[in-house]
């Protein structure tokens, strides 16, 4: 692990000491998961994303016959989730 040095504000500094007590977490474990979170979601596509690149993906080998079996039944299996929004209600959020 590495050691750094953030300047807060006095407000931001209270509500990360308030969260700490309510939370039985450290001011730097909270702050090290929220700037985590910040760094997976600024270096993997954002789940909006992911998802549009799936349904857009669904049905790109419906019409070749030269594949085999397997692949029409993972097909037909991928086919159920078609909307993966309807799957975890985030509505592709």
């Amino acid at each position: 692990m590495t050691t750094t040095t953030i300047e807060l504000t006095e407000s931001q500094f209270g509500i990360l000491h308030s969260l700490a007590k309510k939370t039985g977490k450290t001011e730097n474990q909270l702050a090290a998961e929220v700037l985590s979170k910040f760094i997976d979601q600024n270096t993997e596509p954002a789940r909006s994303e992911w998802l549009a690149a799936v349904n857009a993906a669904a049905g790109i080998w419906e019409d070749r016959d030269e594949l085999p079996e397997f692949f029409e039944s993972l097909r037909k299996e991928s086919d159920r989730y078609a909307n993966w929004s309807d799957v975890n209600g985030s509505n592709g959020k």
